[in-house]
């Protein structure tokens, strides 16, 4: 008798459980990431395998989008068991990848990700492009460039493109390198990317002599960043070059207070 009461009060959880799930796939769908997250506070079973597939396809994706909070919130996840373990396994290799800084930890990335079959469709845009700059990073230039092609393909995002210029840089095809660039230059809506891209242009241009040229880049780059110190120092260096020596000074005192230099910006203000 007591079942017969109990079962509509079952039934109605599982249908606003139900309920819960379809408002998140609608708005994970339609980009709305933060509140689909938000929502799963709604659903009190924390461990159905419903619950867990979504708390990590939303953590991962916010954490891809460079979510500092997020990526906090992955580290801390826990290995599940079934059919969702790959997305642990592919936030964790992504943790790994953040975090590295030695040839070994590339090496790392590289291996966990070789079989892309092991990783959740929609992620596979990000494993590409993870393996690809790890790639790029161990020296492997031609694996890197099939890597972020492939990454490319499935989405068009435009710092595969600077990756691939990259890695041509460092198999010394600098025309194809400069080509890429040159791509990201007037493709990207990111000033900061963009400002990257005109600094490789620079890079180029100055290593190859153009030192006019490689100005014009590297004058670019700072007014689409203004905060990179690298770039202001080789304004002054194209401008030493280019015998224009009452100037580079001022960008060489530019460079050293970006990087908050102040005892040798103080130095070149008194003695220059």
């Amino acid at each position: 008798m007591m079942f017969r009461y109990f079962l509509p009060l079952i039934l109605l959880g599982a249908l606003c459980s139900c309920s819960q799930y379809y408002k998140f796939d609608e708005l994970y769908d339609k980009g709305e990431y933060i509140k689909a997250y938000h929502l799963l506070d709604n659903i009190s079973d924390k461990n159905n395998i419903h619950y867990q597939r979504r708390l990590y396809r939303v953590v991962i994706k916010l954490s891809l989008d460079g979510d500092k909070d997020f990526i906090g919130t992955l580290r801390c996840l826990t290995n599940p068991s079934g059919d969702i373990s790959s997305y642990y396994f592919f936030g964790a290799t992504y943790i790994v990848f953040l975090d590295a800084k030695e040839t070994r930890q590339y090496q790392s990335v590289v291996s966990n990700l070789l079989d892309m079959d092991n990783v959740p469709g929609e992620f596979q845009v990000y494993a590409y492009k993870i393996r690809g700059i790890s790639y790029y990073k161990l020296g492997s230039y031609t694996e890197a460039v099939n890597d972020l092609n492939s990454s490319y393909k499935i989405l068009p995002y435009m710092d595969d493109i600077y990756f691939i210029g990259k890695c041509y840089y460092g198999l010394q095809d600098y025309k194809t390198s400069y080509d890429y660039f040159n791509r990201v230059a007037y493709g990207t809506q990111s000033p900061f990317l963009r400002s990257m891209a005109e600094f490789e242009m620079g890079e180029i241009d100055f290593y190859q002599t153009n030192y006019t040229e490689a100005l014009s880049k590297y004058v670019e780059s700072v007014n689409y960043y203004s905060k990179y110190a690298v770039c202001t120092y080789k304004i002054a260096k194209c401008l030493e070059k280019l015998k224009y020596k009452h100037l580079s000074p001022k960008f060489y005192k530019t460079s050293l207070r970006i990087t908050n230099d102040y005892a040798n910006a103080w130095f070149f203000l008194n003695i220059n």
